[in-house]
């Protein structure tokens, strides 16, 4: 969870920290979020974002009344679209058994490894041993599929993480 006071040992990830960076925002605030959200690529949590914006939505149209929080309607949209590419990206991931698809599973394992090495700044964290060591397992288990079967269980574990 969260507190106002965190330090770099107990950084979240985006959709959690954004979430709950919603729950108190003001008006003000939420058009800042509202902007962020629209030019940020979210990776997961999409459906807990939604409902925390549009929880504060209501919220702030109830407390002020006649204040126009329609503009702030098209962020659900938006992160709901990114979710449904994103599955649909992963379908068509997990389809493809063949040389392709391999090649592919195991360039979003890289990249997720990157993105965990470039984003430690000043403390090694536990869970960052403990994830890198899952997205290995992962790409081991993807290289080495003998079956469609395999694969599937591979890519679904990579979806996970």
């Amino acid at each position: 969870m969260l507190t106002e006071q965190t330090d770099l040992t107990q950084l979240g990830p985006f959709h959690e920290a954004i979430t709950w960076l919603i729950r108190t925002a003001s008006p003000e605030q939420m058009n800042v979020l509202r902007m962020l959200l629209k030019t940020t690529q979210v990776q997961k949590g999409h459906d807990g974002i939604i409902i925390a914006w549009e929880r504060r939505r209501a919220e702030l149209a109830e407390e002020y009344g006649l204040f126009d929080f329609d503009c702030l309607g098209d962020v659900a949209n938006d992160l709901l679209a990114q979710k449904q590419a994103a599955e649909a990206a992963a379908t068509n991931l997990s389809r493809s058994f063949d040389f392709d698809g391999k090649e592919r599973a195991l360039m979003i394992v890289i990249e997720k490894i990157f993105g965990i090495l470039q984003n430690r700044t000043r403390h090694w964290r536990e869970k960052d041993g403990d994830h890198l060591a899952k997205l290995f397992e992962v790409a081991k288990r993807i290289n080495w599929a003998k079956n469609e079967e395999d694969f599937k269980i591979a890519i679904t574990d990579l979806q996970s993480q």
